[in-house]
């Protein structure tokens, strides 16, 4: 007979997690990882299998938006340890609670020509809040304390708010599997994030032009005020692309704000940030932040300040920005364009809207009469093409009452195909797909179109549709050509009980032209 392993240790282990509030777990094949696995499954946590460990970080970092608590991804040792980095990166920089547990060989055979054996240790690099290197846990009272003390520290670094990914390495010597064991089974705990700070060495009172201007919100920044301005990715009531409102102040120094509050995350505008960078003015960011994205230093404040700040002085020129941007729209646009409108703008209030990285995040930034129920989201920590289906996917798993609907491009949905490889895929997930058979948003840059026929090594053209994958995945597939096969198209698709994917044939180099068009409409406008 096979020896087994004693889980005992690893029951109690993973049930401290389960108590605190995380019993969350993307899990992918392998051995190594046995134990736990098995801990998990008899501690009834709620478990999602996904077969592609890169997929995997990327739908716990979709949960763990959904959740709003962290969710561990567990997978075996080597190169499939390897292939979270991704998601870790994008949870670092986006502060969301992905925890990663990789398993590991013992130390002994590392760099032994073991099979399945990398170094792991510090696997992630400065793209984790932190990382343990776990003991063995073979049965000494020592180290079995130090086991339980990196799981304590872990969860109270994961409090943080804002909060982020970290990583706990697991090394583990055969044998590897145990039999089911009866255990009383220990209740989810309840998860929270530590407060914002209460005090402020900021006195607002001496500025005259404070601009409240939100990035995508991050977790554990709960209840905070929708005034001002905010890009699509925001959740204020003025969602308007910078773009619009930028050239009038960069035009009149009187009109520029004296104080910026920032919040959430990363701004997709690349005009914002270089824009912002010339001006003089001071800086203050809801939480904390290490980042001095504007080029100079950052006041950290807390949420009960903003109730003070008036931003009266920018009515007239949120106003004038509105009409500048639905006069650009009013122009006879591309079928790209004309698709994202229609379709974002037929969405019921309370949808979720998942938008990939590249060309539709900044199709959608541009989008005029934002409706405010909608809630958008996006892989902006990193804004990488290789998770944004993943994400969407691990988002509507965890959210299963929810309309959720992914906006993405042809090269983020080819390169992440495994999203869809799942038995059960969620039936509260709509997909539109803009196939223009090419990175086009190098079409709209200034550097690679110089570069005429090289332009190719860009772009990297290709001749693939859809449809096949669709299918292979049971998924109800349409497609559309133009307006009218267009609105019935989404019309079935949108109604469909199951996941369902419309693929809208686009052509680049229209699409390259009118986002063009639209970013000089709105500075020429200005200007004239």
């Amino acid at each position: 007979m096979l020896a087994s392993v004693d889980l005992s240790f690893w029951l109690k282990w993973v049930s401290a997690w389960k108590a605190e509030g995380v019993s969350r777990a993307v899990v992918c094949p392998g051995s190594r990882s046995s134990p736990l696995l098995q801990a998990l499954i008899t501690a009834d946590w709620d478990l999602y299998s996904c077969v592609d460990e890169r997929s995997a970080g990327y739908q716990a970092l979709g949960m763990a938006q959904a959740f709003r608590a962290p969710v561990v991804v567990l997978t075996t040792s080597g190169t499939a340890a390897a292939n979270l980095a991704p998601a870790m990166a994008e949870a670092f920089f986006s502060r969301v609670p992905l925890v990663a547990w990789t398993a590991d060989r013992p130390p002994e055979w590392i760099g032994q020509e073991d099979n399945q054996a990398i170094h792991q240790v510090g696997l992630f690099g400065q793209h984790t809040l932190g990382a343990w290197n776990l003991p063995l846990a073979d049965g000494d009272e020592l180290r079995n304390w130090h086991v339980d003390r990196c799981a304590r520290e872990a969860r109270a670094m994961l409090r943080e708010c804002p909060s982020g990914p970290i990583h706990l390495n697991i090394p583990f010597r055969e044998p590897l599997y145990g039999t089911p064991t009866n255990w009383d089974r220990v209740p989810a705990g309840n998860w929270s994030f530590t407060s914002l700070a209460s005090e402020d060495s900021i006195d607002f009172s001496s500025f005259k032009r404070p601009l409240l201007l939100h990035g995508q919100p991050r977790l554990g920044e709960e209840h905070l005020p929708t005034t001002g301005i905010g890009e699509v990715l925001s959740h204020a009531q003025c969602r308007l692309p910078a773009e619009a409102w930028l050239p009038a102040l960069a035009q009149n120094e009187n009109l520029r704000p004296d104080l910026i509050v920032t919040t959430g995350g990363p701004f997709v505008s690349k005009s914002l940030r270089h824009e912002l960078r010339k001006w003089s003015f001071t800086h203050a960011h809801l939480g904390s932040t290490n980042a001095e994205v504007f080029c100079r230093p950052v006041e950290s404040i807390s949420a009960h300040t903003l109730k003070a700040l008036d931003n009266e002085a920018w009515s007239e020129p949120i106003h004038s920005a509105g009409q500048r941007i639905r006069a650009a729209w009013d122009m006879e646009l591309s079928l790209e364009f004309t698709a994202v409108r229609r379709i974002v703008d037929s969405l019921p209030e309370g949808s979720n809207v998942h938008l990939g990285n590249s060309l539709p995040v900044r199709v959608a930034s541009l989008l005029p009469d934002i409706p405010t129920g909608l809630k958008f989201r996006c892989n902006r920590g990193t804004s990488g093409i290789d998770g944004c289906m993943s994400a969407a996917v691990g988002h509507a798993l965890a959210t299963p009452n929810e309309r959720h609907l992914l906006i993405i491009g042809d090269q983020s949905f080819f390169y992440d195909r495994n999203a869809l490889w799942r038995e059960i895929l969620p039936s509260n997930l709509k997909i539109v797909l803009l196939n223009n058979h090419e990175g086009a948003i190098f079409r709209a840059l200034d550097g690679p179109t110089e570069w005429k026929d090289d332009l190719r090594f860009w772009t990297t053209p290709h001749k693939r549709s859809a449809e096949f994958t669709a299918r292979d995945h049971g998924l109800q597939y349409e497609s559309a050509h133009s307006l009218a096969e267009l609105d019935h198209a989404w019309n079935v698709v949108r109604n469909e009980s199951k996941c369902a994917l419309l693929e809208v044939f686009t052509d680049a180099a229209e699409t390259a032209i009118d986002f063009r068009r639209i970013l000089t409409f709105l500075r020429e406008t200005e200007t004239a």
